[in-house]
């Protein structure tokens, strides 16, 4: 391999690198704005007392989406860190036979998927039930 090609693959490697970890951030960034929306929603609904079912559907139907664009949103993430470490995979083995020994560890199956999604699910159940509720004292 030419220095050029080393080179090459050491600058592949390094924007892969910080490629998955601004991925990573972003995510749990979309899952804090989620629930932000998610409060904010809530709040809007109880400040203003909008006690009326066709209102309360309105806001369910903003919970549902909110939650519907989370999870898009964090699976595409994934799906693109994904399509790094494969990359990165790839760039450890054109590197030396020393390098490989040295990095080969168990993967440890780190996505953080299901627990972003699980907690925008559980949100979405909260906010709905707190929804619900609201609208039972109104009647």
């Amino acid at each position: 391999m030419t220095s050029d090609d080393f080179d090459n693959i050491r600058l592949l490697y390094t924007v892969s690198v910080s490629d998955i970890a601004n991925f990573k951030q972003t995510q749990w960034y979309i899952l804090n704005q989620s629930l932000v929306l998610f409060g904010a929603l809530a709040t809007i609904e109880h400040s203003f007392e909008f006690g009326s079912g066709n209102n309360n559907v309105i806001f369910v139907i903003a919970g549902f989406l909110i939650w519907l664009a989370g999870c898009g949103l964090l699976q595409r993430l994934d799906g693109s860190i994904e399509a790094r470490r494969e990359r990165l995979k790839n760039c450890r083995l054109k590197l030396g036979d020393k390098f490989i020994k040295a990095w080969k560890t168990k993967h440890s199956g780190d996505s953080l998927l299901w627990f972003f999604e699980s907690i925008l699910m559980l949100a979405f159940i909260a906010y709905t039930f707190f929804i619900c509720v609201a609208f039972a004292k109104s009647c």
